[in-house]
């Protein structure tokens, strides 16, 4: 391209410069998750704070309307989307997996 660049001829060059470079992708990729995953912890220490679920009646009430979904009219997707949100907004919702 007349940049200068150097670039390898041989084929086991290529093989070589190929494997640093994806070599080079996951060192950086694992570089970004370890900081994240320290990031992340940092933040869930300082906020940890006990939260109480929804009561199981309320949750298994929630699932089979999701369930339904299909069969419920306008309203009453906006009233359970409000339902969830404020459920959720209050850090109440239980986790899941």
């Amino acid at each position: 391209m007349g940049y200068g660049d150097i670039v390898p001829a041989s084929q086991l060059g290529r093989s070589i410069g190929m494997l640093l470079m994806v070599v080079g992708v996951g060192v950086m990729a694992a570089l970004i998750s370890q900081v994240s995953a320290t990031l992340v912890e940092s933040r869930m220490a300082r906020s940890k704070q006990p939260v109480e679920t929804l009561p199981e009646t309320d949750v298994g009430r929630l699932q089979d309307a999701v369930g339904h979904i299909g069969e419920l009219s306008d309203t009453e997707l906006v009233v359970l989307l409000k339902e969830i949100v404020a459920a959720h907004g209050r850090g109440r919702v239980p986790e899941v997996g």
